[in-house]
């Protein structure tokens, strides 16, 4: 299958995920919501009628239309006294401020909701959820106040936002006032439609909200800890120092609910941490998913997603600590653009998720799957602004986010599965390659055991033969000056011989003196000097030496000095078996994982029946009886120890070719 194809089934695959995701975002706004729950008030005009029977069986009733509204704030025998003036008619979650939607009014002020329930006197008692009344409040039930937060007057105003849990026994007619007043915060008033049912059934539905919420605040700032334990192991990894950073600040978002249950905290500054963690971890998720897309490097991640969301996080906690107390007119520009910016990053994600499944990017399904529903999430949680508020579980943003957290810790897990698998089979090589250099080392060993003791034995010869003509010279039997000549001639071959035998040993230990780490060579320039230096040799003997021109960049692990005596080594033998007006040949070349160089002639060749032999320990081809067969051998024995080879090939009367291969250098990763 095409990649092109790959990609455009890929990309359905995830629309058919993105439209289940769909489906349950829209299974929670039928079923969870307070907007279309069975029992919400506001469908009669006037006094809401409560169905007694189905509160009874633990339903709860939403609170969410048939409010009066009033300017001011007022008692509830102020408005009995006819204070208020005439109300209008609302519901709650219609206006975010005190504004309501009216040019020139400001969206800060004070204001009064009364609604009047009837029916519910059969039961003994009935418990009121009232969330998050802004920004200062206070709760009357049947004319009894009940609770107050913060101070509502203008005078003196203190802002106090807290979740209220109120019991009270109803009557035939049971009057609910609430008044509010707002000078410090974006939404104004009673923004979220109260909960009414008996204190079992809703106490049970606030535990399970509850427990929601603090399953993913916990959960995922235990990942967080674990993420960033692991980053703080090995600072290479950046991936999990935003993942890290993500979990902690969506874990701390996501404990909104703790906090406002808790209070104590004032009005203000939970806000600031709410919203700056949300832009914060979506920085955080950005980073991330660049990182793990390979896009972290594209305009869009650098110029756009990273520095927008860091920005607003610093700008939603300076606006809310600071600039809306003091600037009311900046309010409704405020709300647009953070409404702004969560579209945009849910855009952002979306899309990166679909370019990356059409790349065929390493990260995986799981990322660019919760990254969908994140960025699904955050459109819902703008487009459903006022129509949807859940019941019993979380909003869009919840969902979504504790969807891409737990993808995201699967793939994390994935990865490192990956990662540890990978880790095996290198060791499991690592380990075969080290039994495979031990046995060549201990050959090589064993090799130079010999050498050295043949070595020996061919020295013990000739300085035998020395110190015994010596011996006649000095007791006076040399006879007349001819004969002294040729005992000294004898101890001149002799002693040449000797040299001869500890050259070797010279260059053999020299060898052993440069065995270092092996470093890295650049073939090209390399090859080129040694073309150089050879040149005039091969120039004195007739012959045309040519170095084909090397591939540029190519990194090789050797010994430099001793790959340098080896190419000579091969170049000098290559002159010693061709005649005048041949050629000798440098090239080189990549193959897999190592090079090759290779070098040629046009000389006489070698024997089929001899290339088997031609790397042993004392063969030679020369006819000259002094040759050793040392050159191969030693050359072949240091490209073994560079992790290389050394081979030939040739055809009697056609020339010889030997070719070095050696390991090509690998950047770190």
């Amino acid at each position: 299958m095409s990649p092109s194809r790959r990609g455009v089934l890929a990309s359905a695959a995830l629309l058919l995920a993105l439209a289940l995701v769909g489906g349950l975002f829209a299974l929670a706004y039928r079923f969870d919501n307070k907007y279309t729950a069975p029992l919400a008030t506001g469908r009669v005009q006037g006094a809401q009628p409560l169905d007694a029977a189905a509160l009874q069986a633990g339903e709860l009733s939403v609170l969410t239309g048939g409010w009066e509204l009033y300017d001011g704030l007022y008692t509830p025998q102020e408005l009995a006294d006819g204070q208020g003036g005439a109300p209008e008619q609302t519901y709650i979650g219609q206006y975010p401020d005190f504004s309501r939607r009216q040019a020139g009014r400001s969206p800060y002020g004070a204001a009064t909701y009364r609604l009047v329930l009837t029916g519910a006197q059969s039961l003994p008692a009935l418990s009121l959820q009232v969330q998050e009344v802004f920004s200062a409040s206070r709760i009357w039930v049947d004319g009894v106040l009940l609770w107050q937060q913060g101070q509502p007057e203008a005078e003196g105003y203190r802002p106090g936002v807290q979740n209220a849990l109120l019991t009270f026994s109803p009557g035939a007619r049971t009057e609910i006032v609430v008044e509010a007043a707002n000078y410090s915060h974006y939404y104004s008033g009673l923004y979220y439609p109260p909960l009414l049912g008996t204190p079992e059934a809703l106490s049970s539905a606030l535990a399970g909200q509850l427990l929601f919420y603090r399953a993913i605040s916990l959960g995922a700032v235990t990942l967080a800890l674990f993420s960033l334990a692991v980053w703080a192991v090995d600072r290479r990894e950046r991936h999990y120092l935003s993942f890290g950073g993500f979990c902690l600040l969506f874990g701390l978002h996501a404990a909104y609910p703790l906090f406002h249950w808790l209070g104590g905290l004032g009005g203000r500054w939970p806000y600031v941490l709410e919203d700056a963690a949300f832009f914060g971890a979506a920085f955080c998720l950005c980073s991330l998913v660049a990182r793990l897309s390979h896009l972290e490097t594209s305009r869009a991640q650098r110029w756009l997603a990273e520095p927008l969301t860091l920005f607003f996080a610093l700008f939603s906690a300076v606006c809310n600590a600071f600039v809306l107390p003091r600037a009311p007119g900046f309010l409704p520009l405020y709300g647009a653009l953070i409404d702004l910016c969560r579209l945009g990053v849910g855009s952002y994600l979306i899309i990166t998720s679909f370019r990356g499944v059409r790349k065929q990017r390493p990260s995986g399904w799981l990322v660019y799957l919760g990254c969908c529903c994140y960025g699904v999430a955050l459109w819902l949680s703008v487009v459903q602004a006022n129509r949807f508020e859940p019941i019993r579980g979380g909003w869009p943003v919840e969902y979504g986010g504790l969807g891409l957290v737990v993808l995201l810790a699967a793939a994390m897990v994935r990865e490192n599965v990956r990662i540890a698998r990978r880790n095996r089979a290198l060791t499991a090589h690592l380990e075969e390659t080290v039994a495979q250099r031990t046995r060549q080392l201990t050959e090589l060993q064993n090799q130079r055991r010999r050498f050295l003791a043949d070595l020996a034995h061919d020295i013990k010869g000739p300085a035998a033969a020395i110190a015994t003509y010596v011996s006649l010279i000095r007791q006076g039997e040399g006879g007349d000056d001819r004969e002294l000549g040729e005992y000294l001639d004898i101890i001149g071959q002799k002693s040449g011989e000797v040299a001869q035998r500890l050259g070797y040993l010279q260059r053999y230990t020299a060898q052993e003196l440069t065995s270092g780490g092996r470093q890295r060579v650049e073939l090209a320039p390399f090859l080129r000097r040694l073309h150089r230096s050879l040149l005039p040799d091969t120039d004195a003997s007739a012959i045309h030496f040519t170095l084909v021109p090397p591939p540029e960049g190519v990194f090789v692990l050797a010994f430099p000095d001793r790959l340098t005596r080896a190419l000579e080594n091969l170049v000098y033998n290559a002159i010693d078996f061709t005649p005048a007006e041949g050629e000798i040949t440098l090239r080189t070349g990549v193959r897999e994982k190592s090079a090759w160089i290779a070098v040629s002639d046009s000389g006489q060749g070698v024997e089929e029946a001899d290339l088997p032999r031609l790397f042993e320990r004392r063969f030679s081809t020369r006819q000259d009886k002094d040759s050793r067969g040392l050159g191969l051998f030693i050359a072949r024995e240091s490209l073994l120890e560079m992790g290389g080879d050394l081979t030939a090939s040739s055809r009697p009367g056609e020339g010889a070719t030997f070719t070095l291969t050696l390991p090509l250098w690998q950047p770190p990763e």
